[in-house]
């Protein structure tokens, strides 16, 4: 795999960084405990600490995007002409998994 492609690949990382800015910048006005899940109706079912739920956003993260490398990795070693277009795959990837789990934290509305 060249260098281009490598930089495509870590360029789905920054979910990670960009998901611990998202907590940081609201941690202060967050509640002690936070909902972490819904039930059909929008009522809360799922609580934890805000500690434990960013650290449990984060390690979803991190295994949705391992798995994705690792997919998209083998594919570009086996077929080095869709190196690209394994890249853009596991970008896409990481924007949805941080657009998907930063909307819980973006949805609490909070001030």
């Amino acid at each position: 795999m060249d260098a281009a492609t490598l930089k495509l690949f870590g360029l789905a990382w920054l979910a990670l960084p960009v998901t611990a800015l998202d907590w940081g910048l609201a941690w202060g006005r967050l509640p002690e405990r936070v909902v972490t899940r819904t039930g059909l109706r929008g009522e809360a079912i799922g609580w934890a600490s805000r500690g434990d739920a960013m650290v449990l956003q984060l390690e979803v993260i991190t295994g949705v995007l391992v798995l994705g490398t690792l997919i998209c990795g083998l594919t570009a070693a086996a077929r080095p002409d869709r190196a690209w277009a394994a890249g853009g795959v596991l970008i896409a990837l990481g924007v949805l998994v941080t657009v998907a789990m930063n909307g819980v934290l973006w949805g609490m509305h909070v001030p």
